[in-house]
């Protein structure tokens, strides 16, 4: 399978819009008609000798990993039921496998729609002729979605995930194809 890249121009302005996402948004609220509230927070996650700490957001470079977090809370009188909230990744980010807390229920290769259970899978054609299942590299995720089966009134859930700014020889593709 041949690898489409971009020029030097193209793919440092690509890079710079995903630092530029990351660095923009390190805590956002959001109400969605009175009933869920929702607020995003973004840290960069250091590692040392001693450990792992997490830390405002101040810049980010290729091969930092920085921690999303969603908080909601239910701000209705009565239980919601089957809350989906999704997380689209921004460009020049990659998912880290198996960060995501809870754990996903679906992922899309999309950024408009287009879910299926994580973690996705694709039907490829051997040169054989045999067809075989083979998981989707997480790189190529474009949106993580979550269930929350019940969320009680007053009740807040925590969903978080990882992931990575990718590195300047990563292709990073401005149409939002899946290609």
């Amino acid at each position: 399978m041949k690898k489409k890249t971009m020029n030097a121009g193209k793919s440092a302005f690509w890079m710079a819009w995903a630092i530029a996402s990351v660095m923009l948004m390190p805590a956002m609220a959001f109400a969605q008609n009175g009933e869920v509230q929702s607020r995003l927070t973004v840290q960069k996650v250091i590692v040392s000798d001693s450990g792992e700490e997490l830390e405002a957001v101040s810049s980010v470079k290729p091969g930092d990993t920085v921690e999303y977090r969603l908080v909601y809370t239910n701000e209705r009188t009565d239980q919601i039921s089957n809350l989906k909230p999704v997380l689209p990744i921004p460009m020049g980010m990659n998912y880290l496998a198996e960060t995501a807390s809870p754990s996903l229920y679906a992922a899309s290769l999309v950024y408009e729609g287009g879910f299926e259970s994580a973690p996705l899978m694709r039907r490829i054609t051997l040169e054989n002729g045999e067809n075989i299942e083979e998981l989707v590299d997480r790189s190529q995720y474009k949106q993580l979605q979550w269930l929350i089966s019940d969320l009680d009134p007053g009740e807040t859930v925590e969903i978080s995930v990882r992931m990575r700014v990718a590195d300047t020889n990563t292709a990073i593709r401005p149409d939002l194809g899946n290609k």
